[in-house]
């Protein structure tokens, strides 16, 4: 809700002349959650973040729902899949923008699906885990073949 009164403001503010106009592009990509993808201008450019948590959202329960006892496993090939996919991406790209592809953001979100699906029936203790997780962020900005890895943990800035 509070989502659609920035927008609804907005668009009073736009009306009002204060601000320039906005394609309808972005006015859609900005309402339906692809703002990531599609649309240009500053004031709902921040809206990307917001988008791959949304697109993650409508993607998890289908995920979750057909899964059903192989979650974990599937989370696990789903990571090592986006993180590869990144690490061939950004072979080939900047590191730039790559913020904005859903595809090679996806394990960012696994992961945090992992650790609630792993806390209810822990296979790997949570605190090794946790351990292993932690070394990974520290090591992945000075290790080039570990660049891929670092947005699971924080940004590469």
């Amino acid at each position: 809700p509070a989502f659609y009164v920035f927008l609804l403001t907005l668009g009073v503010v736009v009306a009002l002349g204060w601000l320039p106009r906005q394609d309808s592009e972005t006015w859609l990509a900005s309402a339906f959650y692809f703002r990531n993808t599609h649309g240009s201008g500053w004031y709902t450019g921040h809206l990307w973040s917001l988008s791959l948590e949304e697109q993650f959202y409508a993607m998890w329960p289908i995920v979750f729902i057909l899964a059903k006892r192989r979650r974990l496993g599937l989370i696990a090939v789903s990571v090592i899949g986006f993180t590869l996919h990144r690490a061939i991406w950004l072979h080939g790209h900047s590191m730039k923008g790559f913020y904005w592809h859903p595809d090679l953001r996806m394990d960012t979100f696994l992961i945090g699906a992992a650790f609630a699906i792993g806390m209810r029936k822990p296979r790997i203790p949570p605190a090794l885990a946790a351990a292993l997780l932690m070394l990974w962020f520290p090591l992945a900005p000075g290790v080039p073949v570990l660049r891929p890895l670092i947005t699971a943990l924080g940004s590469p800035m």
